[in-house]
């Protein structure tokens, strides 16, 4: 440790400032805010020393290296990290393992975490109801933060040098969707426990919309709009699925499908009619209609099994896509009751998506072999990307700046975004673990479901380019 004792202190102006013990009367600036400083850490090691600041203007501001000891603190580099959504209420810092890392928590109700030496932000994770007001590291680097909810969470930042993490107490992610109300953007969240939680797309604040269920355990869920009210569609392992009203909590009915492993539940509005599609593993997918009795409407077979679907409604046709073990993609019209099966499929097939993308219907598929394969009805073309050799867990298509954006999760806990054009991605995000969903909302922020964890990412810079 330095041989000096070091007093930092910062202010309604938004000055850090700084005093040598031993000159009490010679203080030095080390560095400012536009607004009120709300929160400092201060943390040394044998060789240097990081001062971290918070402020109302919404940025953590870090000095480092600060070498206190040798009154080269003129010297040090001044980082500003920005990003939080609201004032920054408290800053922590780990200096402890590298790479060294700094923790910020605010009014939004996220704890982001960047990493100096490349100035990343490596996560930004909700477990509060509320702002954060308090964060701390202790020496084994065990994180602890404090709520505006009257709530304290622990978590333990990883020690990687590719990606930090905050491991907060919530069930495993199942599937995420999101949608806009009254103009806002909305990100739901389903977790393995039955809960459901919905994240504001914009600032990562979050809310309970249905309480744990841990008796039952979720295999998928789906989000609506019907009746001009938010609904969810949840399907549990036994056969049952819950049409759920997340406005007042309650629950607006009860399907039964008789089957032996139901495996994954779509929700779509079929003119003025909610419709579900309902899928086991062993092939068989019920539509029934939810308004009124909840009378099946048709039920269509996969042959040989089936790893996922996707429902919706392009151009006034209610659309479904099934993919399985046996290799094929099949497209269902079930306005006309015809089907085909899709020229797309080089290994079993595990994740299919069906986006509109400028009123052109377009099908996505994750292989097993790594492949992602792209089929557009307009013009029967296929295009296949190259991913890696580990197996595809999620896929998705985006319209973005005017270009059709490809997104793809792996078993290899990797994200990989494309360009449409290209046969390579442009960017390959490293998680802590392999996601099991994804999107991206209307203000191109884009959230991962890895795990335990929902991840918030900022608009990437790239979609521009």
């Amino acid at each position: 440790m330095y041989d000096v004792e070091i007093v930092v202190a910062g202010f309604e102006d938004g000055t850090v400032w700084a005093w040598d013990t031993d000159a009490p009367n010679e203080p030095w600036a080390v560095h400012s805010h536009a607004a009120r400083v709300n929160s400092l850490a201060f943390r040394s090691t044998v060789k240097t020393a990081i001062i971290a600041s918070g402020g109302d203007d919404e940025n953590v501001v870090v000095s480092y290296p600060f070498l206190p000891g040798s009154r080269e603190y003129q010297d040090h580099e001044v980082i500003v990290f920005r990003g939080n959504f609201g004032a920054v209420r408290s800053v922590a810092a780990n200096v402890t393992s590298t790479p060294f890392t700094v923790f910020s928590g605010g009014d939004d109700g996220v704890i982001r975490t960047w990493r100096l030496s490349d100035r990343k932000l490596l996560s930004a994770s909700s477990g509060h109801h509320g702002a954060v007001t308090a964060i701390a590291i202790d020496p084994q680097g065990v994180g602890v933060s404090g709520g505006g909810d009257g709530s304290i969470r622990s978590w333990r930042p990883s020690s990687s040098s590719t990606e930090s993490k905050l491991e907060m107490p919530i069930a495993k992610v199942i599937s995420m969707i999101g949608t806009v109300i009254s103009g806002e953007s909305v990100v739901v969240s389903g977790h393995e426990d039955g809960s459901i939680v919905s994240w504001h797309g914009g600032t990562g604040r979050h809310r309970d919309l249905l309480e744990r269920r841990a008796e039952k355990v979720i295999s998928d869920l789906d989000l609506g709009v019907h009746g001009g009210r938010f609904t969810a569609l949840l399907g549990y392992k036994e056969g049952r699925a819950y049409w759920w009203d997340l406005q007042t909590g309650s629950i607006r009915g009860e399907i039964e499908c008789n089957c032996n492993e139901l495996l994954c539940v779509r929700f779509q509005q079929v003119g003025y009619r909610p419709k579900a599609a309902i899928a086991d593993r062993e092939g068989t997918i019920y539509i029934r209609d939810l308004a009124g009795s909840f009378i099946e409407d048709k039920k269509l077979v996969h042959h040989g099994g089936i790893h996922a679907i996707d429902f919706k409604v392009i151009d006034d046709i209610p659309m479904l896509a099934s993919c399985g073990a046996d290799s094929t993609v099949v497209l269902w019209n079930l306005k006309n009751g015809t089907s085909r099966t899709l020229p797309l499929s080089t290994s079993p097939v595990r994740a299919v998506k069906l986006e509109s993308i400028a009123g052109r219907l377009v099908v996505v598929v994750g292989h097993i072999d790594g492949t992602v394969a792209i089929w557009h009805a307009e013009s029967k073309s296929i295009r296949t990307l190259s991913t890696s050799s580990s197996p595809v867990r999620a896929v998705s298509a985006y319209e973005h700046g005017g270009r059709i954006i490809i997104v793809s999760s792996s078993d290899d806990s990797s994200l990989r975004i494309w360009h449409h054009e290209s046969n390579k991605p442009y960017s390959t995000l490293p998680l802590p673990k392999p996601a099991n969903s994804f999107l991206l909302d209307t203000r191109g922020h884009l959230f991962i479901g890895a795990e335990n964890e929902v991840l918030a990412l900022s608009p990437p810079s790239e979609f521009g380019d």
